[in-house]
């Protein structure tokens, strides 16, 4: 993974009781604003993690230049879904069925986070996604 990243997230993605890794493409350097790959890192249970980025969730491998992310069980169902912001994206929601994330289609426009926003007003931002979906 030879490219600039934005967050690296821990859960239990595919809920066999070791961490998981989401990892968020920040910018690919010197073609802004190219969104690089982001990645979900499967750990074996011997701390090795292999890249299954296509078969958890293809559409997180272009899923934007990301800056941050929160794993939170959003559909109280004891699994942790995904939520990821970034410049020049709107705010989106994965939602785990049973360790596949299934983007959540959202039509609300509220959702957008502002170009350029600051770390903290995407965490604002976020924050108001999580309270919007439950």
């Amino acid at each position: 993974m030879l490219t600039s990243k934005g967050c690296v997230k821990a859960a239990d993605i595919d809920g066999d009781g070791d961490m998981d890794l989401f990892v968020g493409g920040r910018v690919v350097p010197g073609k802004y604003p190219t969104a690089p790959r982001s990645y979900i890192l499967i750990n074996d249970g011997k701390g090795i993690f292999a890249d299954a980025t296509s078969t958890i969730c293809a559409a997180l491998q272009q899923a934007g230049m990301v800056t941050d992310a929160v794993f939170a069980d959003l559909n109280n169902d004891k699994q942790p879904d995904l939520i990821v912001v970034g410049e020049w994206m709107p705010v989106k929601v994965f939602i785990n069925q049973k360790g596949n994330l299934q983007m959540l289609h959202l039509s609300i426009s509220i959702l957008q986070v502002p170009a350029g926003g600051t770390a903290s007003m995407q965490t604002i931002w976020m924050a108001m996604a999580i309270w919007i979906l439950s």
